[in-house]
């Protein structure tokens, strides 16, 4: 809404409208609502971004749209379960890809217990279960703070053998070796030299309106 009333307006001015047309008099949304009020403000259509992005699956361009608020975005392999990206003070050069299970574990009872299976991951690809216990891979016990060592010992695309519990059943998978995918974000600011009036004077804004200034 900013980017294309050129700064004059944003969500606040259809939280507002949306109140005062529904939320203050009690009455129930119509049927793609939202998007006929946007069009309303802007006094323009928005179809094509809501057949695009909403109701249709294209990829969202994240990248553009941060890069017209000053924002840069970049996307990198976790360097680890617990590097959920953020903000940083500049993109550090990507490290080399490393292998990763493809699984949240936690340690209960002395057992290393799958808690989740990220789809696509190594863990999917081996039949990998919540609850499974893991045991060892290539014969070497499995602890929380080993488990990744364990892979990366092994060439990216190649294959370990993970040895696991399943109710109370011994099994053995082959587990192939996969690197972390890139989805994890950094946001960063881009350096005002780099930027047109324009954008510094919407950030400018944004960023006064989110202080409440």
């Amino acid at each position: 809404m900013r980017v294309r009333s050129d700064d004059e307006l944003c969500l606040d001015d259809l939280m507002r409208r949306l109140w005062q047309e529904y939320g203050r008099p009690g009455r129930g949304l119509p049927e793609r609502f939202i998007e006929r009020e946007i069009e309303a403000l802007l006094g323009e259509s928005v179809e094509d971004y809501f057949a695009r992005y909403i109701y249709g699956t294209e990829e969202l361009p994240l990248a553009e749209w941060f890069a017209d608020f000053g924002v840069g975005l970049r996307l990198r392999p976790a360097a680890s379960l617990e590097d959920t990206g953020g903000h940083v003070e500049q993109p550090a050069k990507e490290a080399r890809g490393q292998a990763v299970l493809g699984a949240r574990l936690r340690e209960r009872d002395g057992w290393v217990r799958v808690e989740q299976v990220f789809a696509g991951g190594a863990a999917a690809r081996a039949g990998v279960t919540p609850g499974d216990l893991l045991v060892a891979i290539d014969g070497e016990r499995c602890t929380l703070s080993n488990v990744d060592e364990l892979l990366r010992r092994h060439a990216l695309e190649g294959e370990a053998k993970l040895t696991l519990f399943r109710r109370d059943l011994l099994r053995e998978v082959i587990l192939p070796v996969l690197a972390a995918p890139r989805d994890t974000v950094d946001l960063y600011w881009l350096a005002d030299q780099h930027l047109d009036e324009r954008v510094c004077r919407r950030r400018d804004r944004w960023l006064a309106s989110v202080r409440g200034v």
